[in-house]
Formats: C-alpha cells, structure tokens, sequence
C-alpha cells in the first residue's frame, strides 16, 4: 500500500489495477491512519525537495531572486519542523522514492510558475510576429453559428489573443467561457487557455492565457464552464479555429 501510495503522491500515474488495489487498501484503513499516512508521504515529499534545491541551484533558474529566496526559507523552515518526525518515513523509502517525490515537487513549482499572471503582449506585437498564426472561428452549434471572429497566436512570444462579435452574453455568476489549445505533441489533454466573459457590447478582444507552454498547437475550441473553468471539460465545443 505504501509502495502505491507513494507513486501516487509523487505523480506517477498507476495502472487502471494498481489503482484499484490501492483505492480498496485505503479504504480498509481507519479514516484516521489513511489520512496520517498520506500526509507522511506528503511532508517526506516536500523534505526531499528542501534537501536537494539547497544543493541544486541550476532548479531557481528563471525564477526571481526574491521568490527564489522565500521558497528556500520557507522549505528549510517547513524541513526543520517536519525532519524527526519523517526521518524513518524517508529512510523507509529509500533515495529512490525520495528523488520521485523531489521530482513531483518539482514539477509542482513549476506548474505554479507557468500559471502566475501573465504580462500582456500588445496586438501589434502578436501581428509583427514571424510566426503568427490567424484561424477564424468557425460553429455548428445553434445560437453559435452568428459568431465571428478569429484566435491569433505567436509561439515565440507564448501570447496570443481571442476577437469575437456576436458571441452570447454569458452570466458570469453561473458560468463562464473557457478556451482550450490542442498540442497533440506535448499533452494528451487540451492546455487551459483561460476563462472569459463575454461583452454584451458588440466586438472585443480577449488575451489568452495558456496554463502550460504550447508550440504548434492545432487547434482552438471555447467551451461553456461553470464559473471559474474546469480542468478537463465535457463539452460541448462551442467554437473552434483550426487550420483543418
């Protein structure tokens, strides 16, 4: 159970019957021992990184000074407090497990990273760009089909932006539109683009703001989502832009 939990926590994605043994392994533990058990495995995780980003500075590379320094003083203080009670855990585990879960730390932060606000690019910029790509948007959805405008983007500058007229006024306590960039070549899901609503207003624009890099993407599709986006959405594709 452990071995299991452990990839779990490290991000390792576990085989449809390796989930399953370790879904009925939990749940036949007391509510108490799977949550102290998960939140071990979790706290060594969060060690192991501490150790090994004091070592490697080469991992703050493209992070600024000051978030360097405060994400060093805070994983020191976070390992001073957490050392004698996880130093058997991490011993448990081995160096293998411990340099998992300081990769799944890893990809964490990283994560965290590529999803701060991003600067806007200005449409001038995204136009003059050597590699921009300009797709219309194009619907068979009723009440879509009025829709007109276009997605540009630009993969050297990782910017792009979503013009729209005669788009549907959504009501942004109950839902909100979301964009979503297919790059088969990285992911086997679409990147979040972001969240918008629309301008009852006629024509406006909106920036995009990819949650993950893209380069190449094939297509682009807006969704309806509950208020604030989903991870992976069910549908339907409102609109899409593609080359095809």
């Amino acid at each position: 159970m452990r071995e299991l939990l452990a990839g779990e926590v490290a991000g390792e994605r576990l085989e449809d019957a390796e989930w399953l043994e370790l879904k009925e392994l939990l749940a036949s533990m007391p509510h108490a021992e799977r949550r102290s058990e998960r939140e071990g495995m979790e706290q060594a995780a969060a060690l192991a990184q501490a150790a090994f980003l004091a070592e490697d500075r080469a991992s703050w590379r493209g992070l600024p000074e000051d978030l360097r320094a405060r994400l060093v003083t805070m994983g020191r203080a976070r390992a001073a407090d957490t050392a004698p009670r996880l130093r058997r855990p991490v011993a448990r585990f081995g160096w293998g497990w411990a340099a998992a879960a300081a990769m799944m730390l890893v990809w964490l932060a990283t994560a965290v990273w590529l999803q701060r606000p991003q600067p806007l690019v200005d449409s001038e910029a995204i136009e003059a760009s050597a590699d921009v790509v300009s797709l219309p948007w194009s619907s068979d959805i009723a009440g879509y089909e009025q829709v007109r405008g276009r997605v540009v983007w630009s993969d050297s500058l990782q910017a792009g932006e979503m013009r729209f007229s005669g788009l549907p006024p959504n009501k942004p306590g109950e839902a909100q539109y979301q964009l979503w960039i297919v790059d088969p070549d990285r992911y086997d899901n679409p990147v979040d683009g972001g969240v918008f609503n629309a301008s009852p207003a006629g024509e406006f624009v909106v920036a995009v703001q990819a949650k993950l890099p893209v380069a190449e993407p094939v297509a682009f599709a807006v969704t309806l989502e509950q208020t604030g986006g989903v991870v992976v959405s069910k549908g339907p594709l409102l609109l899409v832009a593609s080359e095809g």
